[in-house]
């Protein structure tokens, strides 16, 4: 199989794709790894008919597991084990499977725990469960608080999925908008233009500027036409594969300089996100290393170079808060607030607050901005489809004109 493989050389270094031809993701990743790089990203190099079914897998996965971790934690709550609760779960009529056909995963993980595994190692064999679910079981199995983390995991996945409906939400009327404008432009440059341009092709004398300019137009279509079609076929290839391969999307638009005010926003969300992912982790009993090493998929490539050389100068002794201030990785709002948890309060409560403020700030200028974004789209789709308009018929209007 090919392996899609995000290498960086060293520390700070840019990062490079490269895809490898091996029998698994981790056989890459090793082969890597004996080469001296660091492993950024690794996934299977799939065609696109295959790529999307893994992703609308992938979603449906994901929502299943919110699912039954809601249903598991409501049987612990009730007053049932664990044991009694995975299999009430495995003897219900709905089950979470992977695919129609194979064994559900409720039933996999009752067998390694009746096996005489742990919860977490059983989940662990099991192979579905996200290693960040995993690690909080294993951490909450010795505080004996497996509902406030289940809770804990579940609250998170719920307001990032809440989150991304809110921005899928607020950009979709624009989006549709400029859809189904660039829809109505490429047709009356494609089509309408071409076929008024006719009409002005056999007249002799002085012609209208417009006019001219509509058989300029068509005369490129005539000759050119081909690379008009080539543009729009990459562009819907590229929108296509820009919702089949959000990775592909974020490492092209991470290679545009983006203005600074934007740049800004774009690293305060990752690190808001990082910020919770962390607190959750922290809340759950991990230290500090075992946090930042999990929570590190959470940042982009950059960040996470970053985020390997904080955790090392944790271990080497430095406190979290001056690891976070060398690495970059906290704003003046979360060093305050980790400062505070040096001198009693808790460093996953402090991480969480963190993590809300800047979400906060970050909700309330997405929604000016989309606020702001939507009139101005519609005055820009309305102004270029008026101008066409009037352009094709100024002609019309100035030879009827000439005529009376």
């Amino acid at each position: 199989m090919k392996v899609r493989v995000c290498v960086a050389d060293r520390p700070g270094a840019t990062a490079k794709v490269q895809v490898l031809q091996a029998s698994s993701v981790q056989e890459a990743v090793q082969r890597v790894h004996a080469q001296g790089g660091q492993v950024l990203h690794a996934a299977p190099l799939q065609p696109w008919v295959k790529a999307l079914g893994a992703a609308h897998a992938a979603r449906s996965e994901s929502a299943a597991l919110l699912v039954w971790l809601e249903q598991w934690l409501a049987l612990l709550r009730a007053g049932l084990s664990t044991t009694e609760s995975l299999r009430t779960l495995n003897a219900q009529a709905t089950v979470w499977q992977p695919q129609a056909g194979s064994a559900n995963h409720t039933q996999s993980l009752l067998a390694h725990v009746n096996d005489g595994s742990t919860l977490s190692a059983g989940m662990r064999k099991a192979g579905c469960f996200p290693d960040m679910l995993v690690a909080m079981v294993g951490a909450a199995e010795h505080s004996g608080q497996l509902p406030e983390v289940l809770e804990s995991y579940r609250a998170h996945e719920a307001q990032m999925a809440e989150l991304k409906h809110r921005i899928v939400s607020m950009a979709l009327y624009p989006a549709l908008l400029l859809t189904v404008g660039a829809m109505v432009m490429l047709f009356l440059m494609l089509h309408v233009v071409p076929r008024f341009a006719r009409i002005f092709n056999g007249m002799g004398g002085d012609l209208p500027w417009a006019a001219d300019a509509m058989l300029a137009w068509a005369g490129w279509l005539q000759h050119h036409g081909q690379w008009a079609w080539v543009v729009a076929a990459g562009v819907v290839v590229m929108v296509f594969g820009a919702w089949l391969r959000p990775a592909w999307w974020l490492a092209c638009f991470r290679q545009v300089r983006m203005p600074r005010f934007m740049a800004r926003r774009v690293a305060l969300h990752w690190q808001a996100r990082w910020y919770r992912v962390m607190g959750m982790l922290l809340g759950a009993g991990l230290t500090f290393p075992e946090a930042c090493a999990l929570a590190r998929p959470v940042l982009p490539p950059k960040g996470r170079l970053r985020s390997r050389q904080m955790e090392q100068w944790v271990q080497e002794g430095c406190a979290p808060v001056e690891a976070l201030k060398r690495a970059n990785l906290a704003t003046v709002v979360a060093e305050r607030l980790l400062l505070a948890a040096q001198q009693g309060a808790g460093m996953s409560t402090m991480f969480v607050k963190a993590a809300e403020f800047h979400e906060a700030e970050l909700t309330r200028e997405l929604e000016r901005t989309m606020k702001v974004l939507e009139p101005v789209v519609m005055a820009l789709v309305g102004l270029g489809i008026g101008v066409v308009v009037v352009l094709m018929y100024l002609p019309i209007f100035e030879l009827a004109t000439a005529i009376n």
